[in-house]
Formats: C-alpha cells, sequence, structure tokens
C-alpha cells in the first residue's frame, strides 16, 4: 500500500533503437573492426612489455578520489506520484502529491554509513509540503558485533502491516491510507549495539531522544480520525513533551534465535509511550466553564515475544506483548487518565501455494486490563486482515486485494489494486479503496473512499 528522470537507464526501446543502428554500420566499419583486431593482437604483448620496462606514472589525487568513490558510494532512491478523488464525489480530490527520497551508501572497510533525504510536494495539505533529512547514521561492525548510531530505522516484530512489539520508531499518520508502514515510521536517534552468534543475535538499545507520533491536523481529509470534535466548551493545550535529559532516555533489549525450524525473539523495552494520553479539567471562567484538554506522553514498559515457523508452503507467525503501566485516557473530566497494563497478539500465516499466488492472513486483539466503563478505548480491539495478490504477464503484472477489518467498530476497508512495471525501475498502479464502518468515526472516514493512481521509479 502507498504510498529523476536524468538518472533514468536506457529503456527497451532505446536499446531496439540501438541495436537497428548498429546493423547499418557494421556493414561498412566490419573491415576495419578486422583490422583493428589484428593490430591489438600484435602490439598488446609489445604494450605490455613497455609497461613493465617503463615505471607507470601514479595516478592523481582526484583519480584516486574518484576510484574511491566509485567502489564505496552507492546512491539510490525514488520518486512517485499519486492522486486521488473521492467515489462519492469524483470531483473532490482527496490525495495529490509528488513525494521522493535520495539515498546514499558508504562501505569502506570495517565502517558504514547512511543518509537519506525527502522531498514532499503536497497539493491537498499544504504543511506536508516539505524537504527534510530522513535517516543519517555511521556503523562499524566486525564478525561478532557492530556498533550503529544516528537517525535511524529500527523494526522489531513479525507482523505485517500492524504494530504489536514494533514500538520503537513511532509513526506518521499523514495521507495513511496511501503509504506503507515503511514509509510512515519516524527514525529515531539512537544507539544501536549488536552482538551476533551463531544462532543467537542481541541487540541492545538506547535512545536519548523522545520523538512522538504525528497526526494530521482537523482540515486534513483523514483528520476526523484523530482530532476532536469542535466544541466551544473544549480547549486543546500544547502537548507536553519529556524534556531532553538522559534520566528520560530510553532503552531495550532483543534476543533472537535462528533455528533451522523457527525464529524466535524476546524484547523488553522501557519508552514513552508516542501517543498521547489527554488530561482534561473543568475551567471555570468569566464566559462560563469549559474542559481544559492537556496532549501528555507517559512512560511504560513493553515485554515483547514473537516467533514464526516455516512449513510447506506456509510460515505460521505469531506476536505478542505486553505493555505495562500504559496510561490511557478516560472520559471522566479531573480523573482522566489511567493506568492499565494491556495486553496486544496477533497469529498469521503467509502461503505461496506456487503460480506466482500470495496469500497473508492476520488476527489480533488488543484488550485492557481492569477494564473501567467510563474509558475512552473499547476493552477489546480486534482486527483481521487478509491479502490475496497474483502475478501475471512474467510477473510484470501485479494484481492484488488487501482487507482490514475492525470488528468492535464495526467497520472495515478494502483496497483492490493494479500494478503494472512499464520497464526496470518503473511502475504505474492504480487502485479503489472502499472505507465502511457504522460506528463514530469510521461512519465519517466513509466519505473517504476514493479512486486512485499512481507512478514510481526507483533507482
Amino acid at each position: 500500500m502507498g504510498f529523476s528522470s536524468a538518472f533514468a537507464p536506457a529503456g527497451p526501446a532505446g536499446r531496439s533503437a540501438g541495436v537497428r543502428a548498429g546493423r547499418g554500420l557494421r556493414a561498412v566499419f566490419a573491415p576495419a573492426l578486422v583490422l583493428l583486431a589484428l593490430l591489438f593482437c600484435l602490439l598488446a604483448p609489445a604494450e605490455a612489455f613497455c609497461r613493465e620496462a617503463e615505471p607507470q606514472e601514479p595516478a592523481k589525487w582526484y583519480e584516486q578520489v574518484g576510484d574511491w568513490l566509485s567502489d564505496s558510494v552507492q546512491l539510490s532512491g525514488w520518486l512517485e506520484t499519486i492522486h486521488g478523488t473521492r467515489l462519492l464525489s469524483t470531483d473532490e480530490p482527496i490525495t495529490s502529491r509528488v513525494q521522493g527520497r535520495a539515498e546514499a551508501a558508504v562501505n569502506w572497510s570495517s565502517f558504514y554509513g547512511f543518509v537519506s533525504l525527502d522531498a514532499e510536494l503536497n497539493w491537498i495539505v499544504d504543511q506536508n509540503s516539505h524537504i527534510a533529512p530522513r535517516e543519517a547514521w555511521l556503523e562499524y561492525a566486525s564478525d561478532s558485533w557492530s556498533l550503529r548510531f544516528g537517525r535511524q530505522i529500527i523494526v522489531w516484530g513479525k507482523a505485517d502491516g500492524l504494530r504489536v512489539t514494533d514500538n520503537i520508531c513511532p509513526v506518521d499518520y499523514s495521507d495513511f491510507m496511501n503509504r506503507n508502514l515503511d514509509n510512515m515510521r519516524i527514525p529515531v536517534t539512537a544507539a544501536l549495539l549488536r552482538l551476533s552468534g551463531e544462532t543467537l543475535v542481541t541487540d541492545l538499545v538506547w535512545i536519548p531522544e523522545f520523538r512522538p507520533a504525528v497526526f494530521p491536523e482537523r482540515d486534513d481529509p483523514w483528520g476526523a480520525l484523530f482530532s476532536f470534535s469542535d466544541s466551544p466548551y473544549m480547549r486543546m493545550r500544547d502537548s507536553e513533551l519529556p524534556p531532553f535529559s538522559l534520566e528520560n532516555s530510553e532503552f531495550g533489549m532483543r534476543v533472537a534465535g535462528y533455528f533451522s525450524n523457527f525464529d524466535i525473539s524476546a524484547s523488553v523495552l522501557h519508552t514513552w509511550d508516542d501517543l498521547p494520553v489527554y488530561d482534561s479539567a473543568v475551567v471555570y471562567s468569566a464566559q462560563g466553564p469549559y474542559v481544559e484538554i492537556t496532549p501528555k506522553y507517559k512512560r511504560m514498559t513493553v515485554l515483547g515475544l514473537d516467533v514464526s515457523v516455516p512449513w510447506s508452503d506456509f510460515v505460521f507467525r505469531a506476536e505478542g506483548a505486553v505493555f505495562l503501566d500504559r496510561h490511557l485516557t478516560a472520559l471522566t473530566p479531573g480523573d482522566s487518565v489511567r493506568r492499565k497494563n494491556t495486553v496486544k497478539w496477533l497469529v498469521g500465516v503467509d502461503w505461496s501455494p506456487g503460480g506466482d499466488w500470495s496469500v497473508t492472513a492476520q488476527f489480533s486483539d488488543e484488550q485492557i486490563l481492569d477494564y473501567e466503563e467510563d474509558l475512552n478505548s473499547k476493552e477489546h480491539r480486534h482486527t483481521g486482515t487478509l491479502n490475496i495478490s497474483k502475478k501475471f504477464l512474467n510477473q510484470t503484472l501485479t494484481v492484488s486485494n488487501m482487507l482490514y477489518v475492525m470488528t468492535d467498530d464495526r467497520a472495515w476497508a478494502d483496497r483492490f489494486q493494479v500494478e503494472y512495471s512499464l520497464m526496470d525501475g518503473m511502475t504505474i498502479a492504480a487502485g479503489i479503496d472502499w472505507i465502511d464502518g457504522s460506528d463514530g468515526t469510521y461512519r465519517e472516514m466513509t466519505k473517504n473512499s476514493q479512486i486512485w493512481t499512481r507512478l514510481k521509479y526507483s533507482f
């Protein structure tokens, strides 16, 4: 799900044109080429003798730098444009943007470096237009350990598109229906120490800087899912972020085992919840009483476990997490922050039956322990996903359908899309997103059902 031509290599049409031109030139220059080949065979030994007899001039410094850059630096990136229109009002665009990413990776002996830059021009939500650095980190790696420091993406867990133990990087929910989770993750400034054995890999993570999740604004087409309703009796204050200090650092550990019949990992993360809790209080003023709401971020500890088992054409996955001392919002002003333990789990299966078919099914639940009726969250949140895809035309055409079902909210979202590879690195896609809900916010989101197109070039 989603979400310069100057660097483009020559496409198939350009190559076939070169072949046709070459056929005409071959008839003219074939005798000359044969003569040059004979001269090369005669002169090559003499040239080699001269190289041995005469000292070779050392390469210039800029030639050495150029050779090092060619061998050690790899440039890559992508550029995409996506445009969508509401199904129920085809003259009303809901998504229209161009986004790109440039990446540079450096490899020098045991040292590695990586930087990336994001740019976006958004015609629907002006504040989403930006040019900003994304990742920037340095790493030293040996056979048994590595240390990476800087702004980076760290992913834990086995789930596909759902977060259970994947709680290190916060998420940017802006235009979330048109971006996949990899592009929604926000890099964190962290030090990652990895100890590698034959079957066990241990990760130690230290995060000195807290970064919260990013939510769309109220005027964003997707903002209704994350915003409070407008009311003259409500006033929202600025968020209270934890101050930058060593005491407020986040840290975690993950031990993963990779065996012949299964993979398993266990983790612990002492972190700040990147989703705020809303502390509310009644304020009495000369104009009358109102409810003042302050978003706050609270500490929690996450214990995680995940396992995957391949068998025949299947891969079975299970993942679970216990959130200790998680703070939740209640609907009682003056007593609106409650500390609870929650449990989240997921089971899933990936099936590759052959014939370029692929099927992924998942089911998850998040439960609040010691539930109270005035909490703003449901006691259970059950979610199911089903993704079916099939490739055609020598794997250049992919047809897929992704279904999300939120049973407790009586809501579902479905994406049907067709993607075609035009040439190496360039794809075009089109699809339909249908959202339906009969409960609360999801009922309002039904109007955002859309038809969309996307063009993407990767280099």
